[in-house]
């Protein structure tokens, strides 16, 4: 007399794939091959650059067609619609506009120990109290 086991439990869909243990003989091992490139020949995308700009994605995307001056350089590879900018091209262009702060700030500081910054300010109208007080 056989002792009655329970059914196999049917699974549906497609089967599984057989997992992939180290330490079996029969299946090679898989190596996962490091990047050949460094850190700074990464491809930004548009929002990794407004992320790191702390910018939008909408306004870096309008400087770009508007004002090119305003965004690092991008580059366009073959078969990619959407722009891509290397990140040691945009710490280059951010360093650049430190350097360029620097001179405007020291510029300012002459301007500033001559007299002549912050300009003074344009005299309109008077007020009312300034009338009364002139007199007129």
């Amino acid at each position: 007399m056989e002792i009655a086991t329970a059914p196999e439990e049917r699974r549906r869909g497609r089967p599984r794939k057989p997992s992939v243990y180290p330490d079996n003989p029969r299946e090679p091992e898989i190596t996962v091959q490091k990047p050949v490139w460094s850190d700074e020949d990464r491809r930004l995308t548009l929002s990794e650059v407004a992320d790191l700009l702390r910018i939008r994605p909408k306004t870096l995307h309008y400087n770009k067609s508007q004002h090119p001056e305003r965004v690092p350089p991008w580059i366009r590879l073959p078969g990619f619609r959407s722009p891509l900018w290397r990140l040691k091209d945009v710490r280059a262009w951010i360093e650049q506009g430190v350097a360029g702060g620097e001179k405007e700030r020291a510029h300012l500081e002459e301007m500033r120990q001559e007299g002549l910054y912050p300009f003074p300010k344009k005299k309109g109208r008077p007020t009312k109290r300034e009338q009364r007080k002139n007199g007129g």
